[in-house]
């Protein structure tokens, strides 16, 4: 319960719980061990974290104690697991490029809580792939025995020693284990703690930065992004700054097709801005119907006393094409539920109210219909 706990406070407070079983440092089965499914019904009786719905995450871990997120932590915290993403991206290019790994066989970790989280030995990991590296590998009946490399990471906090404690568990009570191969173990954060690089280094783990794998552009870019991804009223974020940030990590594999989507609403709130200087813009507002139900505004325009424009955004690879249940969604879901809301909102009550759908994908003959 104390790696978890520990983990949760590194991330913030709240953790995708589709990353709980690798943020927390338990092993997924064990004998003698406590699963992370097990763990978290222990804190959730004891009263000590909550699971919840949070917008446009999903489901989630949070302690207790933060009953209700404010709209600027909510998109602080996607931000966050955006950000990381597009890390996670970087190693597996990082480490495909230098040899390290089996090319096709890195996984990474996943935001669904039904796909199954990379995986060596017992555990789970944020980046997990075999090695064919000659210090890694081991002869068994005649034949190659690959190890691995395993890596979690953490941005937007300085790492002290109880946030790297769940991963030391993992890889010591791993390298234990019976069986299983050499395992090379890396740990990526933003900066370290005099204590935490000790700790690292002493259980013999690489505390690797962005700066010390990639260099001082792609570290700034993802300080960059992490940064534009955690501002809510987008007001200082241009298109010209997301250009900047997809230009300096074009050269990770698979980074434009997760930028497209995490930072096309904020293109679309920069247009709506300088063709309407008057408008109020606001990313990811959250609304909540009379029936109790939720819903996330991509991007919110208000212009006071004259309307109110509540905007969809989709930014699929150019050319492709949005699914049709997805459009459907948000015209018989998503609509009636803030409208209703906006009907009784003091602040847009009177105005008038545009739903619009933006997205550099195309609709098929049967969304245009229903549109």
């Amino acid at each position: 319960q104390g790696g978890a706990l520990s983990g949760l406070i590194a991330g913030g407070g709240v953790i995708h719980l589709a990353h709980f079983s690798s943020a927390c440092g338990a092993p997924v089965s064990q004998k003698k061990h406590l699963s992370p499914v097990a763990i978290l019904k222990q804190l959730l009786d004891a009263k000590l974290v909550q699971q919840t719905e949070v917008p446009g995450i999903g489901a989630c871990v949070q302690l207790s104690q933060q009953i209700n997120l404010e709209p600027y932590e909510i998109t602080r915290i996607r931000g966050r697991i955006h950000t990381e993403e597009i890390l996670l991206l970087a190693i597996k290019d990082w480490a495909r490029k230098l040899g390290l790994v089996s090319y096709d066989k890195v996984e990474l970790r996943a935001s669904d809580v039904t796909a199954t989280q990379p995986r060596i030995g017992t555990f789970n990991w944020d980046l997990a792939a075999p090695s064919y590296v000659a210090p890694l590998v081991e002869w068994s009946a005649g034949k190659i025995k690959p190890g691995f490399l395993a890596c979690d990471v953490l941005l937007e906090r300085a790492v002290q020693a109880t946030d790297l404690r769940p991963f030391i568990n993992k890889c010591r009570t791993l390298r234990s284990l019976k069986g299983v191969a050499r395992c090379l173990q890396i740990f990526v954060a933003e900066n370290y703690s005099p204590e935490a690089l000790r700790l690292a280094k002493e259980n013999g783990v690489l505390p690797a930065t962005p700066d010390s794998l990639f260099g001082a552009e792609v570290a700034a870019a993802l300080r960059l992004l992490v940064s534009v991804l955690s501002d809510a009223y987008a007001g200082a974020v241009s298109a010209e700054k997301i250009a900047e940030i997809f230009t300096r990590l074009s050269s990770i594999e698979g980074a434009a097709t997760n930028l497209r989507g995490a930072l096309f609403e904020y293109v679309v709130a920069d247009l709506v801005k300088r063709s309407s200087p008057d408008t109020d813009t606001r990313l990811n507002e959250g609304v909540i119907g009379l029936d109790g139900k939720t819903a996330e505004v991509d991007v919110l325009a208000v212009r006071h006393g004259h309307s109110v424009r509540f905007i969809e955004c989709k930014g699929y690879k150019p050319g492709g094409t949005i699914p049709d249940e997805m459009v459907q969604r948000w015209l018989e879901n998503r609509i009636p539920l803030i409208r209703s809301e906006a009907m009784i909102n003091r602040f847009w009550r009177g105005h008038a109210l545009s739903f619009e759908l933006w997205t550099t994908g195309v609709l098929s003959p049967e969304a245009w219909a229903l549109v």
